[in-house]
């Protein structure tokens, strides 16, 4: 038997992205150019995780903790799917699992760098983690606001939005004709 990745009409790439590193392998068909498909992939997960992400000053997670407590704002349809997908799961689990836990401000576990804050600092964040208080309302499918209740509050979706991006980026693939892909963010 001959590996997969010997053949030449399979390619693969890496990328670092959500803060992992994300490896594409796809498998190209008669008259498909894989490398534009995994390009054109790679650039809508890049645009979704730009358009996610609490670390990104002036996407629309940034301009919802802007505006929290005083007023909704304009969501693009990815992101009120992906709200809407959190305020599931948090009622599923009772509040076990909450994006609303950006308000926690003072961790950090990074490359040697683990920081967790005093108990009085969690003590004052806390009454603002609440997956309650935030209101999304669609209108139709290209219509959404967001909105939280309280000042100082924030999301953060790195638990729930590696999924959506992932199969946005397949989504991509099969568009272009790609039948034979796999993603793998994170190991």
């Amino acid at each position: 038997l001959r590996p997969a990745l010997a053949d030449p009409s399979v390619q693969q790439a890496s990328r670092a992205l959500m803060g992992t590193r994300l490896d594409m392998t796809a498998q190209a068909g008669r008259g498909i150019e894989v490398s534009s498909a995994m390009n054109a992939a790679f650039a809508q997960m890049q645009r979704l995780s730009d358009m996610l992400s609490r670390y990104r000053i002036g996407n629309p997670v940034h301009a919802l903790h802007l505006c929290a407590g005083l007023q909704p704002v304009p969501v693009a349809p990815e992101m009120a799917a992906v709200l809407k997908m959190a305020i599931r799961r948090s009622q599923q689990s009772k509040g076990a699992f909450d994006i609303t836990v950006g308000a926690f401000t003072g961790w950090n576990f990074g490359q040697g760098k683990n920081t967790i804050p005093p108990a009085t600092e969690i003590a004052q964040e806390l009454p603002l983690v609440d997956y309650r208080q935030l209101v999304l309302t669609v209108r139709d499918e290209k219509n959404a606001t967001a909105y939280l209740r309280r000042r100082g509050m924030r999301i953060d979706l790195g638990g729930i939005a590696k999924l959506p991006i992932l199969q946005a980026g397949m989504d991509v693939l099969k568009a272009h004709g790609i039948r034979n892909a796999m993603l793998n963010a994170g190991g």
